[in-house]
């Protein structure tokens, strides 16, 4: 599976645990580890943020099949827009697996679509 990796933080330098996780993660699945995008000193409540911004314009472009994040508020603390990105992601045919979570996209698709879709209606 190609699998992107994506850590977000609100403290400057706090995304090296994750992504030290992340990594194992993937490897130990044996994975094609695609790329890292990284937001590193910026809130989960910003919209605007370069690495995530990336990260969904690649995932519309078909350049991974998964996403590896360590939790869902890595992604967003907003969750009209957290269900907007899982709704994004769905739609290019991307899972989202949160793996400290135990959410699994390949196993919660279906409801992580069912949520994207409720919040965009």
């Amino acid at each position: 599976m190609r699998a992107a990796i994506y850590a977000r933080s609100a403290i400057a330098g706090g995304c090296d645990k994750q992504l030290r996780q992340l990594r194992t993660y993937v490897v130990r699945r044996s994975w094609d580890d695609t790329g890292e995008y990284i937001d590193d000193g910026v809130s989960g409540l910003s919209v605007r943020r370069l690495g995530l911004d990336q990260l969904l314009a690649d995932a519309a472009q078909g350049q991974f099949e998964c996403v590896v994040i360590s939790d869902v508020a890595r992604l967003s603390r907003n969750t009209g827009e957290l269900l907007r990105q899982i709704k994004h992601f769905a739609d290019a045919g991307v899972k989202v697996i949160a793996a400290d979570q135990n959410v699994d996209g390949r196993q919660d698709y279906r409801l992580l679509q069912f949520l994207a879709g409720f919040g965009t209606k």
